[in-house]
């Protein structure tokens, strides 16, 4: 069926979008003066590949796990190393 030109209630096209404000948003929430970043952390892989038994020393905190088999993003894979055999690496990290 093809509606006649004038058919009141009916949109045609991006007419009714004409002056329509391209910069509609949500404004940005100011900085919230109670929150501050996390300090940074250095963090190093532990264990040596092919037989891995990595632990953290005292005063560093264990932030992950793995053998190195599997996906790993480049930035790991960077300071990750050997691939472990046995065991796993221990991604430990101490605060700045």
């Amino acid at each position: 069926m093809k509606l006649p030109k004038s058919v009141p209630g009916v949109n045609r096209g991006m007419s009714a979008l004409s002056g329509y404000n391209h910069q509609v948003g949500v404004e940005p929430s100011p900085p919230n003066p109670y929150y501050t970043s996390p300090p940074p952390e250095t963090c190093r892989w532990v264990g040596t590949a092919p037989f891995c038994s990595g632990q953290c020393a005292p005063g560093e905190v264990e932030r992950d796990r793995f053998d190195g088999t599997g996906n790993l993003s480049p930035a790991y894979r960077a300071s990750f190393g050997g691939v472990c055999i046995t065991g796993t690496k221990a991604k430990c990290c101490k605060p700045a």
